[in-house]
């Protein structure tokens, strides 16, 4: 009696201890959450704040190493500027009228009867002289003295005239009464810049005024390279650009390998600085972290850039810990209270070793299944020297050679793979290391154990010895080998899909209105051969490819009274038509392409002025979307409608119509109307795909 009144007592303590325990299991991994996001969150702040901070000290130390030439050729300017010499002459000769300039510097006027002017042709001569020895010792391109008109005084022989920007930097620098530089420009022997230092007379009753200015063209293509060179640590994580903000646009400087380059910006900075913070970068490719600012007295901005992905790698390096921490405590609470549990609720000891033991064995098949899919995760690498001898391999590499480990080390890659791929690799590799990129990727077949051929990506990445180890030539290449068989027989099987629901499709929009009937291959081919005259890309093209065939798929949607109504649309059918392709744009939504073929036909309809139902203009449409909005507009002109009630304008009449429509790319406009007649009317006439 008294056993059966425990029972449920024990049932009841058992179930008290299971709730307790899943809420204080619950409660656990909030509080383990919420700790991870404050820790994460500090911690990118840590890791932002530490990025701004080498950022920061790199712009700084560049800024200083500016100030310093800046300062150094304003010295060197000074020291002419500044001379009685030059100034004296510059005095005497700013009293001469054109006509004197001129004689002034011709050969005879050292035989002047005029004794003022032959005494001025003597100094000019000196002058000239001593000027051409200055540019020699400094190593500037070109030093000319001109008067405060702009007019050449001073010059070497055979000096080209002044540029318009020249005369500008001259006008600039008399009205400042200071040096001023002008913007880099690129000439025949690399880069320079200019600059104008006003020349003032020796004395006067009143202030000093400015008789002239001297003109020095600098090389800059070292000094600049200094500037835009980040350290060897940096190297990938430091760009540096220089923008120089010229007359006319923004050039961007930076380095291209071991080379400088200029290229002007697609839009004009308003800013003279630039607060630390994630944006685009200049060259529009992709998002960096960017900090910049510009040195004093020049119409510069100096730009650091980092690129997003090792920060955000730093950033989810972080995340990765934490959240590791996290639930590894987690599982601590768990595995702890699960023991208390265990403790508190057995009644034997039997029962808690059974308990034990099914733990164990779970946790052996959760590791073997881990072991199983690490392995078959594991991609065949192998490390080659120069000559293409093994360094060393793992064991998925010697399984796809069909070897062991102890029979591949140190030997020739020719030795141990089996068929004509090694020669394709080492030559990769060779190429690779010559030209000195980064990887490079090609696909080989090798046969397996059983002699059925297997298709291989390998990404060859150059590898350069460390102190202390011994490669052959000193440098090495790492290969990576991914079987792509299965890949490459599923895309081939998804194209032979595509290419069956297209010619659904289309079958089906022949049914819906006779008019269409090879209209997608018309438009296909002459999409086709406009992307070939626009150097378009194979993804673009294929695009392109798939979306023609698409073109009309709406005209399903519409009623076949209205796609065999002859006259004008009311505006209750209009708006039926629009919502059919509102429709078939659903209808096509959830199947995946794996190209942007839905939205180049969302944007086909788009128009260059902004008159399209999304409001896009301009490049906001994709080189895709206008492309095929042309097409399909061409072979709608050129083949009969219901509502039009004719059999399509002529060639000439539909390339009129489109080259006067703003709404088209007038690129893409031009481009058509330079096709070949014959071409265009084999595009616009055929009856099927080969026309």
């Amino acid at each position: 009696m008294a056993s059966s009144q425990e029972q449920p007592g024990k049932v009841s303590r058992g179930k008290t201890i299971a709730a307790v325990g899943l809420i204080t299991f619950a409660l656990a991994i909030i509080l383990t959450m919420f700790f991870c996001q404050s820790r994460i969150q500090l911690a990118t702040q840590t890791i932002l704040n530490r990025q701004k901070d080498i950022q920061q000290a790199w712009l700084d130390k560049t800024l200083d190493s500016i100030r310093v030439w800046q300062a150094e050729l304003v010295s060197q300017a000074r020291k002419i500027s500044s001379s009685e010499m030059f100034r004296l002459f510059m005095a005497d000769a700013a009293s001469l009228s054109s006509s004197e300039l001129e004689r002034l510097a011709s050969p005879d006027s050292l035989h002047s009867p005029d004794d003022n002017l032959r005494g001025l042709a003597e100094q000019h001569a000196y002058i000239q002289d001593l000027l051409k020895d200055l540019t020699q010792r400094r190593a500037w391109s070109e030093a000319r003295i001109v008067n405060a008109a702009g007019q050449d005084i001073v010059t070497e022989e055979f000096a080209t005239p002044l540029t318009e920007n020249q005369k500008m930097l001259v006008q600039e620098a008399v009205k400042a009464g200071q040096p001023v530089f002008g913007p880099i420009r690129q000439n025949n022997k690399g880069f320079a810049l200019d600059i104008a230092d006003p020349l003032f007379e020796v004395m006067g009753m009143t202030e000093p005024q400015c008789i002239g200015c001297i003109i020095l063209t600098v090389p800059v293509d070292r000094i600049l390279t200094t500037f835009l060179t980040a350290p060897g640590e940096q190297n990938n994580r430091i760009l540096s650009r220089i923008v120089d903000k010229g007359p006319d646009s923004d050039n961007a400087l930076f380095m291209r390998g071991n080379y400088l380059q200029m290229e002007p910006l697609k839009e004009r900075l308003a800013e003279r600085s630039l607060p630390f913070g994630e944006r685009e970068n200049l060259a529009g490719t992709g998002q960096v972290y960017s900090l910049g600012a510009a040195p004093a007295n020049l119409n510069w901005l100096m730009v650091v850039e980092t690129p997003e992905s090792f920060v955000k790698s730093a950033i989810e390096s972080e995340e990765f810990k934490i959240y590791g921490l996290g639930v590894l405590a987690s599982v601590g609470i768990a595995l702890a209270f699960a023991f208390a549990w265990a403790i508190l609720t057995s009644r034997a000891h039997k029962n808690r070793a059974r308990v034990l033991e099914d733990l164990n064995t779970t946790i052996s098949q959760q590791k073997k299944l881990l072991d199983s899919v690490n392995s078959s995760l594991k991609a065949g690498m192998v490390l080659l020297n120069a000559n293409g001898y093994i360094l060393v391999c793992n064991p998925a590499f010697c399984k796809i050679c069909g070897v062991s480990g102890e029979q591949i080390d140190g030997r020739p890659l020719a030795e141990v793979m089996r068929g004509s791929a090694c020669t394709e690799i080492l030559q990769a590799m060779a190429q690779m290391l010559a030209s000195g990129s980064d990887s490079k990727w090609l696909e080989v077949e090798l046969p397996n154990e059983q002699k059925e051929p297997r298709l291989y990506r390998v990404h060859l990445m150059p590898y350069e010895s460390l102190p202390g180890e011994k490669l052959t030539n000193g440098n090495g290449c790492v290969a990576i080998f991914e079987d792509i068989t299965v890949f490459r027989a599923n895309a081939k099987k998804r194209r032979q899909r595509e290419k069956a629901l297209l010619a659904a499709f289309d079958s089906a929009m022949a049914s819906a209105d006779p008019d269409l009937v090879g209209q997608t291959f018309k438009i296909d081919s002459l999409a086709v051969k406009l992307a070939d005259d626009l150097k378009m890309t194979d993804d673009e093209k294929e695009t392109l490819r798939i979306g023609a065939m698409l073109t009309q798929i709406g005209k399903l949607f519409i009623p076949r009274e209205l796609l065999h109504k002859k006259g004008k649309f009311t505006d209750e059918e209009i708006a039926q038509v629009r919502e059919a392709t509102k429709n078939a744009d659903a209808a096509l939504g959830n199947y995946d392409f794996g190209l942007p073929v839905q939205q180049t036909l969302r944007e086909m309809n788009e128009r260059m002025d902004g008159r399209g139902p999304m409001g896009l203009k301009g490049d906001q449409i994709s080189l895709a979307g206008r492309v095929l909005a042309v097409a399909n507009a061409f072979i709608a002109l050129t083949n009969p409608r219901s509502w039009r009630d004719d059999e399509g304008k002529t060639i000439e009449e539909a390339l009129t119509i489109i080259a006067g429509d703003k709404g088209f790319d007038p690129k893409i406009a031009s481009a058509l109307a330079k096709m070949d007649l014959a071409e265009l009317y084999k595009s616009a006439k055929c009856d099927s795909a080969n026309g």
